[in-house]
């Protein structure tokens, strides 16, 4: 086992530092959608049933000169702007162990039939941990540790019920740096016409549960995420080779504990 630390500690220090960078997600603003990084099913998909729209995750990441990242994703119908079917809530991955109070600033806005409006209470069932199927997230492919916002709104018609935005922006700010990982998102309960049964919408990135290594060259299949190692200023080629050698381990031993 030492002899294995020291060889990947050697093979670190050889690789440069452009290559590292690519497990260090370097991808601050892009975009996934249906067709291109994501599977969503009937509802999301631009498919069944009629005129549906289709499923669109945006990011953009911008770091001040203290170091603080300020996280913005947006959820959308793609071209068509609004999602056929409104969204339940929403997984972000994130690393394990990460501590709540690291996540700042935190603001969930959207649409719902045109109008525009505010989460009042983004956080579901605490907000950070490691979610799973049985806890409301049909489809999910395997548990997945992060942050869990919820995106419903009262419904603005009246009554108890709530309803799902049909676009979302959710912000934060941390000081955790950006790194390849998964995105889960569910709607509410789908009623078909005629005989077929209900389901729940669902979708996700395409590679979800897995991590690229030092030489993927495709990321389509990830989105950037908050990983839970602060970088220090002046990082030299040394302490980033660690960095992202702790980050490949952090999420390795993560994902042998969830199977």
């Amino acid at each position: 086992m030492k002899k294995s630390m020291v060889a990947v500690a050697i093979v670190l220090l050889l690789v440069p530092v452009s290559v590292l960078a690519e497990v260090v997600s370097t991808d601050w603003s892009d975009s996934r959608t249906n067709t291109s990084g994501i599977l969503a099913n009937d509802g999301w998909n631009g498919g069944p049933p009629t005129g549906s729209n289709g499923f669109e995750l945006s990011w953009n990441i911008t770091q001040a000169s203290n170091g603080l990242f300020t996280y913005t994703y947006t959820i959308s119908g793609g071209d068509v702007n609004v999602l056929s079917k409104g969204l339940s809530h929403w997984i972000l991955e994130g690393t394990d162990p990460s501590v709540l109070s690291d996540f700042g600033n935190l603001t969930v806005t959207g649409t719902y039939k045109s109008g525009s409006y505010t989460v009042s209470d983004p956080f579901l069932s605490g907000g950070l941990g490691t979610w799973t199927e049985q806890q409301g997230s049909p489809n999910l492919p395997s548990d997945i540790y992060g942050l869990k916002i919820n995106l419903q709104i009262p419904n603005p018609s009246g009554g108890t019920s709530l309803v799902g935005l049909d676009t979302a922006t959710i912000s934060f700010t941390t000081y955790h740096q950006p790194v390849w990982g998964d995105f889960y998102a569910a709607d509410g309960q789908y009623n078909p016409p005629g005989p077929e049964p209900q389901y729940r919408v669902t979708a996700w990135n395409t590679n979800f549960g897995t991590d690229p290594t030092i030489t993927t060259t495709d990321f389509t299949g990830w989105i950037t995420t908050p990983d839970s190692i602060v970088p220090e200023p002046g990082l030299c080629v040394l302490g980033f080779g660690a960095l992202v050698a702790g980050v490949f381990a952090r999420r390795q031993a993560r994902k042998k504990t969830a199977s």
